[in-house]
């Protein structure tokens, strides 16, 4: 439950949207180097800030992949299934395909293949959509409980309103009764 809150908090989704745009900004970094690179046959040889910003992205890729698990249970394998009903699941599901993916592309390619995985990289942004959702729901969510709560409140005071006014006509009888009774002490 503590994991699943901390997961889904507002520190988080902010966490991890700074961390998708760091690794985007080393993507575009990494391919404009290959894009305005002046040697014809390119090399191999990555210059120390953009070997430094590959490990910084296996490092940001490392995270999110940890993520997914943690993910699943925390919140569960419905989180991840529409057929439960959790609102957005199939972005979850892209998410997880997208994550897991390019961790593996940054891993295993190396050199000019290792541009694909950079633009898979771009993918992440796809993040944002899913954190959006995530908060819209969020939103959602606890507009629906005051919605809820609100109507509970709504008949509880029709029911109170009800008892007052049952209360304020049995009061009237006992007034009027107890006027009669003072009148017959006295008369």
């Amino acid at each position: 439950m503590w994991t699943a809150e901390k997961l889904e908090s507002r520190t988080v989704h902010w966490f991890i949207l700074s961390l998708i745009v760091v690794d985007s900004l080393l993507v575009v970094a990494d391919l404009a180097y290959t894009l305005f690179q002046t040697q014809c046959p390119p090399s191999e040889e990555l210059p120390l800030p953009l070997e430094i910003s590959e490990y910084a992205s296996i490092i940001i890729s490392s995270i999110f992949v940890i993520e997914v698990p943690l993910s699943v249970w925390a919140l569960g394998w419905e989180f991840y299934d529409p057929i439960y009903g959790v609102p957005h699941a199939p972005l979850h599901d892209v998410d997880a395909i997208v994550v897991i993916g390019t961790f593996i592309l940054e891993v295993v390619l190396r050199g000019r293949d290792r541009e694909l995985a950079g633009l898979f990289v771009l993918l992440r942004f796809w993040r944002i959509v899913k954190l959006v959702g995530g908060v819209a729901v969020g939103v959602g969510e606890i507009d629906e409980e005051s919605a809820k709560r609100l109507a509970k409140a709504r008949i509880r005071i029709k029911y109170q309103d009800k008892e007052i006014d049952r209360l304020k006509t049995e009061n009237d009888v006992l007034k009027r009764r107890i006027a009669y009774a003072e009148q017959d002490l006295e008369g």
